[in-house]
């Protein structure tokens, strides 16, 4: 393919619907279908959810069981990355655009960013080829890669998981480009537990890259929050397993947000009132992912703003207690399925808040907080 050439009439199909079709080169079965429940919350506050979006928060946390499916690694050849992890792959039935790489985009958007339609209802990839890999490749991006709790929950769990089972010789992985140097260190950190000497390559969304041979997991999650068994308990024996001693001793941890876009602007003085109930303040920025994988082992409670540096909960010991405190107009139960699959109790409260979920700023009142803490861990 020339190195300027922009696929046209790009078909979207599903894995299986392509592996049928003979356009995977390969595709090894890692792990099969498992059922799951996600129980109760342990303890849930609807007040100041936004009215509007109290029906749709009802109706996922109705959705208690499910079935994540089997697992495959496919590998690739003559493939393209583009933009936010969206696979195109040339085989007998023409360019393909694998519908789970882009299946978020695809819900939002009806066609992915560097994508448009065209008059029969295909697409044509408008972001251009900017480098090549004639070497093995893994890919662990994907939309929403850019969010520290998405690629530890998700692509680092992969890459744990693809590790376990010695799956990929690839040594060259595709991740997201990103800006956030606490996920940097994070990305670089994981990489050199689970897969020393591999090499990070950062696509940038408005990029596509071609490969010669290209490894993929799929499906890495089922949207809007399932979460993979395995993949998750990989991780955790990676992490955990290097032996690395937690700073502090504390079994309570009060999780400080890091800098965002998301702010509870009263922090400050919550954690001072949980400090009363055996908390104490840990800001993960301060932290190797090594060293966080093993302060929130040995956690008995964990109460914070919902945010990615809660994403470390993932290696809370079953029957840890996960306690949010959220904005009333951000309502994704991300950490209810991940708390469910591990054993763990799950509990979250909201404040009034108004605008986009994406940038907002709120108060959480201290009755909110101290009524989740007597209600989880008692008077």
């Amino acid at each position: 393919m020339a190195p300027d050439a922009c696929d046209a009439d790009i078909r979207i199909l599903g894995t299986r619907e392509a592996m049928a079709a003979g356009s995977v080169a390969t595709a090894r079965q890692l792990t099969e279908a498992l059922a799951f429940t996600r129980p109760d919350p342990a303890y849930i506050d609807l007040e100041m959810v936004r009215p509007p979006l109290q029906p749709a928060l009802r109706r996922m946390l109705a959705q208690r069981h499910g079935v994540f499916p089997d697992r495959y690694l496919l590998t690739l050849h003559q493939a393209i990355v583009a933009g936010a992890g969206c696979v195109i792959i040339n085989g007998q039935a023409g360019p393909t655009l694998l519908r789970e790489s882009a299946l978020e985009l695809l819900a939002r958007e009806g066609s992915p960013p560097g994508f448009e339609k065209t008059a029969d209802a295909s697409l044509r990839r408008t972001l251009p080829l900017t480098r090549h890999f004639p070497e093995p490749c893994l890919l662990l991006k994907r939309g929403w890669s850019s969010n520290p709790a998405h690629w530890l929950v998700e692509q680092a769990a992969a890459l744990a998981l693809l590790a376990r089972h010695h799956a990929s010789p690839a040594k060259d992985i595709i991740v997201s480009r990103v800006t956030s140097p606490t996920l940097l260190d994070t990305m670089y950190d994981v990489l050199a537990t689970i897969l020393p000497g591999a090499r990070l390559h950062h696509l940038p969304d408005d990029e596509a890259w071609s490969f010669d041979t290209l490894d993929y997991l799929e499906p890495t999650h089922i949207p809007p929050m399932a979460k993979s068994d395995p993949a998750l308990q990989a991780l955790r024996h990676a992490m955990l397993s290097v032996g690395a001693q937690p700073r502090l001793t504390e079994r309570r941890l009060f999780i400080f947000q890091q800098p965002g876009a998301r702010v509870m602007a009263n922090e400050a003085r919550l954690a001072q009132a949980a400090q009363s109930r055996g908390f104490v303040g840990i800001e993960t920025a301060r932290y190797t992912a090594t060293e966080l994988a093993a302060l929130f082992a040995n956690a008995e409670a964990i109460v914070g703003a919902k945010s990615p540096s809660m994403a470390f909960s993932i290696f809370a010991p079953p029957g840890c207690k996960l306690m949010l405190l959220s904005p009333g107009n951000f309502i994704d139960p991300f950490f209810w399925d991940t708390a469910s699959r591990l054993g763990q109790a799950y509990a979250e409260t909201f404040a009034r808040a108004e605008g986009n979920a994406s940038a907002t700023r709120y108060i959480m009142p201290e009755t909110k907080l101290a009524a989740m803490l007597d209600h989880v861990l008692g008077v």
